[in-house]
């Protein structure tokens, strides 16, 4: 009896074959549905948006308009302004 427990505890704990590719592709899509979140932003209607470089400061000539915008470097923020 205890050898026949012994042997059903060991099918149980391996899992699914399938189990291990199926959480690192859930993984994987966590982190990438999070990595698109963190680099779109929205510049609402009647304002406008400078963008703020941590290492070099801000970019000079760079005045983004009403709109979905995406960062493309992670040391850049983005900083709306109101134009009323």
């Amino acid at each position: 009896m205890a050898s026949r427990l012994r042997q059903i505890a060991g099918r149980m704990s391996s899992g699914p074959r399938g189990a291990g590719i199926g959480l690192k592709l859930l993984i994987g899509a966590g982190a990438l549905a999070y990595g698109v979140k963190e680099a779109t932003y929205t510049v609402e209607g009647g304002h406008r948006a400078i963008v703020f470089n941590r290492i070099g400061g801000m970019e000079m000539n760079t005045v983004l308009a009403e709109g979905l915008h995406f960062r493309y470097v992670s040391a850049a923020a983005s900083l709306t302004l109101c134009i009323h």
